[in-house]
């Protein structure tokens, strides 16, 4: 991979939870139509020469199981359940964009962990938001945590400067285009 760049495509489930399902009935529909447009930006990003990675948060993910049909895992994609930091480590990747489900939730939750190691840089037109929360609660960083987990000091420390140093960014068939944000 010459360019060394990658994008993650995050919790890409086929299967929603059931409670999720009830409270959001339009979610799954949802989801499917946004997979579709992932799965032509991940096209476009195969034939630049960026890796492909499809991460899910699930120790027993086997390979075109249970990600959504309309996301397709080609041979030379990688499936990250529980390696991505050795993976990303041990390819020298230089940039690594992230992007799926959903915003302010799994994106930034997978994501914040590996900082400093790997720059938090998330494309925001290539992340889905939870049908609950808003745009503007996250960037603000007022939804950063996972609200069933107990961090660490270390973690929050982590989460902390991970929110202030992340970077946004917009994807466009020229590729990825950072953005700043500024709030009045």
């Amino acid at each position: 991979m010459s360019n060394k760049r990658a994008l993650i495509i995050c919790d890409a489930w086929k299967n929603l939870s059931e409670a999720d399902l009830l409270n959001h009935p339009n979610l799954s529909q949802d989801c499917k139509a946004f997979a579709v447009f992932l799965n032509r930006v991940c096209e476009w990003e195969r034939e630049r020469g960026t890796q492909i990675i499809h991460a899910f948060n699930h120790d027993k993910w086997t390979r075109d199981k249970e990600c959504m049909d309309e996301i397709k895992i080609l041979e030379d994609d990688f499936v990250a359940n529980g390696h991505l930091e050795d993976y990303l480590i041990r390819n020298e990747f230089k940039e690594v964009y992230w992007a799926g489900y959903h915003f302010g939730r799994c994106i930034h939750a997978r994501s914040y962990p590996l900082h400093p190691l790997i720059p938090c840089k998330i494309v925001i037109n290539l992340c889905m938001v939870f049908p609950q929360d808003n745009w503007q609660q996250t960037l603000e960083g007022n939804r950063i945590k996972d609200p069933s987990k107990i961090y660490s000091p270390e973690e929050e420390k982590i989460l902390r400067q991970a929110h202030q140093e992340k970077q946004y960014y917009l994807w466009c068939n020229q590729g990825f285009n950072r953005i700043e944000l500024i709030w009045e």
